[in-house]
């Protein structure tokens, strides 16, 4: 495969990705100026031998690039040279390097319009290209001014869309494109050719983990999470708070890593815990009949934590299960498998019982000394039950 390398370098026995199709490919061989090489710096012509693609899937136009270093794109926003674009046809076909990729233009204003490429396209902003007809009449010449913009969808976005590139030189604004889009990792804005991995966060922005973010979007979904936990504790008051995934859902945001990081930047209005956000110090909000019937439970079990009540009596008092995990959840109670309601002091209770049995000792006998002489004197009703003894200590 031959060409002129624009950026970067590229060596001997690195992989590369074969564009538009993104075939993965592997350098065997290079030569500039007829000599072999191994590597290549640019701007320069270069012969690369390639491993992982057979010479007929190779076609004029393609492009070598590095992985995950470019975000192809097919729809693009450009600047037209001394033509406007409701004069242009329908049909035209863009010529950049040695591609040609049919298109249609959709006009934004006066010198502005909207590519939509037949084939995904490596490009940046500020690249220049040529449109013509099929023919090969010469329409324009063209500028890329951003490769990943914003969708058409309402009334009038297309002249809201003009207005923002009025300015636009190609040459983009960190801190307007990172705005528009509130959030954006540093290696998806070094693929879209805003801002290079290596260069410092511009001002006005916060790095969070990898991802660069709005002020002032920061700001703002702080509150839509504060906003939007209230409002899920009033509508679902029996539990524990709102998801940390329903809250990357409700904010619109692409990492559920960024929700951890508003919480721990609310300073002490938010807590998460367990997978949920709550307001600290927080627990489900029970009704004041299902509040007494659950007072009544737990000062039986603190009597005697053993004494597990039995599921009848549970449905009766109006403790269902969602009432008994946002009981569980806030600590009120204890509950083992097979809906066994016990006070959240049991086990150690138990254990102290336990372990006033001889060594070593069975789990039937373990299982007797608990039911029969529990804390409190009464027997337990409702415990698990020991099928088979084991020798324990």
């Amino acid at each position: 495969m031959t060409g002129a390398l624009a950026r970067g370098t590229i060596r001997q026995g690195e992989r590369l990705l074969l564009s538009p199709k993104g075939t993965e490919v592997r350098v065997r061989g290079l030569q500039s100026l007829g000599k072999s090489a191994g590597e290549v710096s640019a701007v320069a012509r270069v012969a690369v031998n390639l491993r992982g693609v057979d010479v007929h899937q190779i076609h004029r136009g393609n492009a070598l690039v590095t992985p995950s270093a470019w975000a192809p794109s097919r729809e693009v926003d450009i600047r037209l040279s001394a033509i406007d674009p409701s004069d242009l046809p329908g049909d035209l076909v863009l010529h950049i390097g040695s591609a040609a990729v049919s298109c249609r233009v959709r006009p934004l204003g006066e010198d502005t319009a909207r590519l939509l490429l037949s084939t995904a396209l490596p490009l940046e902003p500020g690249d220049r290209a040529v449109l013509r007809e099929p023919s090969n009449r010469l329409v324009t010449g063209l500028v890329v001014l951003d490769v990943d913009p914003p969708p058409l969808r309402r009334r009038g976005a297309a002249r809201i869309r003009a207005d923002q590139l009025k300015d636009a030189t190609g040459v983009p604004d960190p801190r307007v494109e990172i705005a528009r889009r509130g959030t954006i990792t540093r290696g998806h804005l070094a693929a879209l050719g805003i801002l290079s991995m290596d260069a410092p966060v511009p001002e006005g922005l916060r790095q969070v983990g990898d991802h660069l973010v709005d002020t002032d979007s920061w700001a703002r979904w702080g509150q839509n999470l504060a906003d939007a936990v209230d409002a899920h504790h009033t509508a679902k008051p029996l539990e524990a708070g709102l998801s940390v995934e329903a809250a990357r859902r409700w904010l619109g945001l692409a990492d559920i890593r960024l929700v951890e990081a508003l919480v721990r930047d609310s300073v002490g209005r938010l807590t998460a815990r367990s997978g949920r956000v709550a307001r600290p110090g927080s627990g489900p909000s029970f009704s004041e009949e299902t509040g007494r019937a659950l007072d009544d439970i737990r000062q039986r079990l603190e009597r005697d934590p053993l004494a597990a009540p039995e599921a009848q009596e549970l449905a009766a008092a109006g403790l269902t299960k969602s009432v008994l995990a946002a009981a569980v959840t806030a600590g009120l109670v204890l509950r083992l498998p097979g809906e066994v309601i016990l006070h959240p002091s049991a086990p150690e209770r138990a254990m102290a019982t336990i372990a006033q049995l001889d060594q070593p000792f069975t789990l039937s006998q373990a299982r007797h000394r608990t039911r029969h002489h529990p804390p409190g004197g009464r027997p337990t009703v409702g415990a698990p039950r020991c099928d088979r003894a084991h020798r324990t200590r």
